[in-house]
């Protein structure tokens, strides 16, 4: 698999998610995405209960997105 850059994005490792929710923006649409897409919904079910109400997943992780050709 290719390495990936999205503009504007944070890396924060799933370890550490839960420790850093405070440097999350709050007032914009979040996106998540992983690998394959396995540890994002857990990870978007920790926002909504932290308060976050605009919360998305990309389905099939990184890896759908690759399969797709779409850009790095």
């Amino acid at each position: 698999m290719k390495a990936f850059r999205v503009p504007e994005t944070i890396h924060i490792p799933l370890r550490r998610a839960t420790r850093l929710l405070s440097e999350l923006p709050t007032n914009r649409p979040l996106l998540l995405a992983d690998t394959s897409g396995v540890f994002t919904k857990d990870a978007a079910h920790t926002l909504l209960d932290h308060g976050f109400s605009e919360v998305a997943c990309l389905n099939g992780g990184m890896l759908a997105w690759d399969q797709e050709g779409l850009p790095p």
